[in-house]
């Protein structure tokens, strides 16, 4: 009796240490498998958001940002089309226009990212495009028995961005818009001045100076003339990449809704 006794004791013992056994290697397997998902979940980048790419996604990317301003009684502001290194908008309807500059590939674009410290304005009613070849567009020019406006601007406040201007003329023999000009396509005749814009923008922006219209014309006539501008250069857009999350479609369709609105 006393020999089964022990036997059973033996038998209890040594299962009852196996259990423990298991259980601490449970423990262990349990802490290594919640050790790798936490190392995992702190190494890993989230995923892009929705319609942006993991490159679009910097959090100081610096933006060429302007204005065009009209009288404060009109409902918006009309929408021209503006041309800059191979870039296109369109202004919105408070009269802001933005060209990133970090997501363009441009030599000349890279630069003005790291001092842009001189630049242009060309506004007229129509361009031209030359050509090199079917592809290739060798430069822009104005027609020179058609009115313009072309002012130069020189840095003189880089914390603040405020310039120094100087309206011109063109090159009187090619009238070809030089490097580093932005082309607002717009009436000559409607512009007041243009001056340096008064107010406080995030560190990522190159303010520019703001356009300013006339008063002495009615709202309807210059949205009409801006709905007719934006036909005429419908052509220009295959040959410049669109900043905006405007298309072709929309365009005739804003346009369509301009004319018919201003009879």
């Amino acid at each position: 009796m006393k020999n089964k006794y022990i036997i059973f004791k033996k038998i209890f013992i040594s299962r009852s240490n196996f259990l423990l056994f298991n259980f601490k290697i449970r423990i262990f397997v349990g802490l290594f498998l919640i050790s790798l998902l936490a190392y995992n979940l702190l190494n890993t980048a989230p995923p892009p958001r929705p319609g942006i790419s993991a490159q679009q996604i910097t959090p100081a990317q610096p933006i060429l940002k302007g204005l065009i301003k009209v009288n404060s009684e009109w409902k918006n502001v009309p929408e021209f089309r503006i041309f800059f290194d191979g870039q296109q908008t369109i202004n919105d309807k408070e009269g802001f226009y933005s060209f990133p500059i970090e997501n363009n590939t441009s030599p000349r674009l890279r630069i003005i990212n790291k001092n842009i410290s001189k630049f242009s304005i060309l506004i007229c009613k129509q361009l031209n495009q030359n050509f090199e070849n079917i592809n290739t567009i060798k430069n822009l020019s104005v027609d020179p028995q058609k009115p313009y406006k072309f002012f130069s601007f020189k840095k003189t406040n880089t914390t603040e961005n405020i310039w120094e201007q100087r309206e011109k003329k063109l090159d009187n023999k090619k009238f070809v818009v030089p490097k580093k000009c932005m082309v607002i396509l717009m009436n000559p005749k409607y512009v007041e001045k243009v001056e340096n814009w008064n107010i406080k923008l995030g560190g990522n922006f190159i303010k520019l100076p703001q356009i300013i219209l006339k008063d002495e014309f009615k709202e309807k006539q210059i949205h009409r003339q801006a709905a007719k501008s934006i036909l005429r250069s419908f052509d220009f857009t295959t040959f410049h990449e669109n900043i905006g999350k405007k298309t072709k479609k929309d365009d005739k369709k804003n346009v369509e809704v301009i004319l018919a609105s201003a009879g």
